[in-house]
């Protein structure tokens, strides 16, 4: 089965460098209850949208496959945007926000290049040079060097 955390378990887990899904989870479910009329106070609600964010963050950073990550961070730029309208201007999740923004924006750049140069590679191989010649060019303009 999967292992259940509360949300203080999580939190200490993930401070202490744990990156995985029971810690998502329970990050997810402290929102959820919140989000159901758990009252907070504003920071706490804020934190815990950062820490599900951040931790989300953390688990696109080493997803390999493109539509997982990019779901992983659209969700944590929708919850570092939620803490915001609950406490502006809270510097960590202004942190967490760039850094969500920069991975992906990162991230979709090395995968149009890695596919511009093998569809390159593709046409080459079947003898269709023009057309190859211009994939390989579109890959090296995602990535000079």
């Amino acid at each position: 089965g999967v292992e259940v955390l509360g949300y203080d378990e999580a939190l200490k887990a993930a401070m202490a460098g744990r990156q995985d899904r029971a810690v998502v989870e329970a990050f997810r479910r402290e929102q959820e209850r919140i989000a159901a009329g758990g009252a907070a106070d504003p920071y706490h609600h804020a934190n815990v949208l950062g820490n599900l964010a951040t931790a989300l963050l953390n688990l696109a950073n080493g997803e390999s496959d493109t539509k997982d990550f990019f779901r992983m961070y659209r969700e944590c730029e929708e919850l570092t945007l939620a803490g915001l309208r609950v406490v502006p201007g809270l510097q960590h999740l202004t942190n967490t926000l760039q850094t969500c923004r920069k991975n992906l924006n990162h991230r979709i750049g090395t995968d149009t290049a890695e596919l511009m140069h093998n569809m390159g590679k593709l046409m080459r191989d079947l003898g269709r040079f023009d057309e190859s010649a211009e994939f390989l060019r579109r890959a090296i303009r995602e990535r000079p060097g």
